[in-house]
């Protein structure tokens, strides 16, 4: 760990010499998780209420309507409706709702999903500028954010339909802009943060809760001497937001505060707590042990003040309790705690600082990418739903699976690992005899993009380096 580094430097943008870094940066993880999208589209169960939304805004053009004959609505917030819409509104003069066949389905839910994958990378992109921003180097904030898009839970859940993607870009890259205006004081900044967190409330309403406790640490970052015209450029995009979101629950229930999806807070705290952090089926500290190191580098840093900790402890703190005490605390089917997924991206904050020592990279980036890499490589070859389907079958209980070490997803998911075929690994470019040879240019997509993006990161960055100092690396 990084020890005699100055406090946190209060720094403008990253500078203009950087933008061409990071659309390299963007562009090679873009096509390795291109490279990386997967073909078994059928079981996120979360997306399919959001789809059928997406068809009958497009059908009836109203978001009021009921999504099924017998009236029921999606559960689920606006926001993943609107992020969908765009793609569904590009068909609308030659698919019909009523002439959708099986595999242009397929390509539609792909094209959905891919939204995902680019609030993934443009997350990490974000982590990358953020590095810069902070003084870091070059080196260590690549490193970094390569390391939270291909080490952690980010991953895998880039190539499905779940909304924590989603709601994880709008909410940090809101906090981004928040942070770059208290450096900066510049202020189209803050009404920029307030869209973007209102964005990431429309997606999940927990972003909204927490945006009202967050007020704190805005009070405490915006000008003293400006301090109330500068909330209320903060505010008026929230309050934009909670307009739209209480107009959409007045419009399908008649109240605007009813939003159709069950809240019970019955779980014991220190259940959902212990669950969502250590038990075998959801543990944060077993199936993304290198979010767990970046947030332990962040807090013990002496690069970061106080008001980055503060937000950054807040944030963590309030998605573990507000959902280990929901019933659903676990989320159903999936891998690891994807609850939690919003807020990892600033554990890549302390990623970013472990890679800052050149004497230290090499072990740190064998240790993260190896370890965090291999465990998120296995629900990317294998689908997580696969084990589950296998277990229900066999009449074990949910509950097993979550406590009980010998039914957990990641043990089991090794032996799926050795015993599945290559070619039903579940890559969308294996699919060529099911979908046809367009999933063949996705691949090859993926792969020049990856190829390239590496290439040029490499020459702008590595081999840079080592021509002017002949440092090798």
């Amino acid at each position: 760990m990084v020890e005699g580094v100055k406090p946190e430097p209060t720094r403008s943008e990253p500078k203009p010499s950087n933008r061409p870094l990071l659309l390299a940066v963007f562009i090679a993880l873009l096509g390795i998780h291109t490279f990386c999208l997967g073909r078994e589209l059928g079981y996120t169960e979360d997306a399919k209420p959001i789809l059928q939304h997406v068809e009958s805004v497009f059908r009836f053009k109203s978001f009021t309507q009921p999504i099924t004959p017998d009236g029921d609505y999606c559960m689920y917030g606006i926001g993943m409706t609107l992020w969908y819409l765009p793609i569904r509104l590009l068909t609308i003069g030659f698919l019909p709702p009523d002439e959708i066949t099986h595999e242009v389905a397929f390509y539609l839910r792909l094209a959905y999903i891919y939204l995902n994958t680019l609030a993934t990378v443009a997350t990490a992109t974000l982590l990358c500028a953020w590095g810069l921003s902070l003084g870091y180097s070059r080196k260590a904030s690549i490193l970094g954010a390569f390391c939270f898009s291909l080490a952690t839970l980010a991953f895998p859940y880039s190539r499905y339909d779940f909304s924590e993607p989603v709601t994880g870009f709008f909410l940090f890259a809101g906090i981004y802009c928040l942070w770059r205006y208290r450096a900066d004081r510049v202020l189209y900044l803050l009404p920029l943060s307030g869209a973007l967190i209102a964005a990431g409330a429309l997606t999940r309403i927990v972003v909204g809760l927490a945006a009202v406790p967050l007020l704190v640490l805005v009070w405490f970052a915006v000008n003293p001497k400006s301090r109330f015209r500068d909330l209320f450029l903060f505010l008026t995009p929230l309050g934009v937001g909670a307009a739209i979101l209480f107009a959409y629950d007045y419009g399908r229930f008649g109240n605007p505060f009813e939003t159709g999806y069950p809240i019970d807070f019955d779980t014991p705290l220190l259940t959902g707590v212990a669950g969502l952090l250590f038990s075998w089926g959801r543990g944060l500290a077993i199936y993304s042990p290198v979010s767990v190191i970046g947030f332990a580098a962040l807090f013990l840093s002496k690069r970061f003040d106080r008001w980055t900790k503060s937000l950054t402890a807040f944030l963590f703190l309030f998605f573990l309790v507000i959902h280990a005490k929901w019933s659903y605390w676990y989320g159903g089917w999936c891998w690891g705690p994807r609850l939690l997924l919003p807020v990892l991206p600033f554990a890549g904050l302390g990623l970013v600082h472990l890679f800052e020592r050149a004497d230290h990279r090499r072990i740190w980036g064998a240790l993260l990418f190896g370890f965090g890499g291999l465990i998120n490589l296995l629900a990317v070859f294998v689908p997580f739903s696969v084990f589950y389907q296998t277990a229900m079958v066999h009449g074990f209980k949910e509950e097993w699976l979550l406590w009980r070490r010998r039914y957990c997803p990641l043990l089991n998911h090794h032996e799926l690992f050795a015993s599945t075929q290559i070619e039903d690994y579940d890559f969308v470019w294996l699919g060529v005899s099911q979908w046809g040879w367009p999933v063949l240019l996705i691949g090859l997509f993926g792969l020049v993009l990856a190829i390239v993006g590496i290439r040029r990161v490499r020459r702008m960055v590595w081999l840079a380096e080592t021509s002017n100092t002949g440092e090798k690396t």
